[in-house]
């Protein structure tokens, strides 16, 4: 259970770390897509994390420390605070939040179905068809987030 922590903790920071760095270059650049490319590797240390663990809440635990670690982008000159720093913040919070759901709802949907695609006797094949599949329903949610 410690060692499940702390690997949350340290993919938060690796993510909070990216959102930071490459995150505030992008906003400053004024990238056109750059929630999407912020999206997708925020997306891959949650579906790790749920990976890992085997339990959806990870994404959310996550997905909060990366969103601490994005308020340090106050100290860095910004053309505008709430554009480039307190709007990343909620929406890397809803963003694992929504990871939470789904593939809580996914894991619930597999428990309970005996499907042809997953032997229920494999975990590991039932986990990662759940974050598969989630790849699509989470595209289309962080787009209408981040609008």
């Amino acid at each position: 259970m410690k060692g499940e922590k702390s690997l949350l903790v340290c993919l938060g920071a690796l993510w909070g770390l990216v959102e930071v760095t490459v995150g505030w270059g992008l906003h400053f650049w004024h990238v056109v897509g750059k929630g999407e490319i912020l999206f997708l590797i925020g997306l891959f240390f949650m579906i790790y994390g749920i990976r890992r663990t085997g339990k959806s809440y990870a994404a959310i635990m996550i997905a909060g420390v990366a969103a601490l670690i994005k308020l340090s982008n106050l100290v860095f000159p910004a053309h505008y605070l709430l554009r480039s720093v307190l709007n990343p913040f909620v929406y890397i919070l809803l963003e694992g939040a929504i990871v939470t759901v789904v593939s809580a709802v996914l894991f619930k949907l597999f428990e309970k179905q005996k499907s042809l695609f997953i032997p229920a006797d494999q975990p590991a094949i039932k986990v990662n068809w759940a974050c598969s599949a989630s790849f699509v329903v989470l595209a289309i949610l962080a787009n209408l987030v981040r609008l």
